[in-house]
């Protein structure tokens, strides 16, 4: 999408900001160092917690949007594995600038997973249920 706007992830909330920061040093295909921007460090990239947060994007013609927007609230659920539902809360481009003027970039999406409960209560169909 077009439109998005810029975030810095502290002031949302700083669990968020970690949240995304231990993501990123955790990537195994990226052998760069990102530290916080609290730590002083000689090597690596910092990740300063500034983000682009769109309301929603679309991947193989499917919309899907971010909860915590209104325009991306009417597409924010999907399905993960295949068949675990979730809410998609944030979607977030993440760029970091590294040595040599280059530029590191990820598109990803913080969901809440469904909890299941063991006590919920029996639907008036299930009278007709073949067991």
């Amino acid at each position: 999408p077009r439109y998005h706007k810029i975030i810095r992830l502290q002031t949302v909330d700083m669990a968020l900001y970690g949240l995304v920061l231990r993501h990123l040093q955790e990537w195994q295909e990226l052998n760069i160092l990102i530290h916080a921007d609290v730590v002083l460090a000689d090597r690596g990239a910092c990740f300063m917690g500034v983000v682009a947060s769109f309301s929603h994007v679309f991947v193989e013609t499917l919309r899907y949007g971010a909860a915590t927007q209104p325009r991306g609230q009417s597409a924010c659920y999907a399905y993960i594995y295949g068949r675990f539902p979730v809410e998609i809360q944030w979607i977030l481009k993440i760029e970091i600038d590294y040595e040599q003027q280059e530029k590191l970039s990820w598109t990803v999406a913080i969901v809440r997973r469904f909890v299941s409960d063991d006590n919920v209560p029996v639907f008036l169909w299930d009278i007709w249920c073949v067991r």
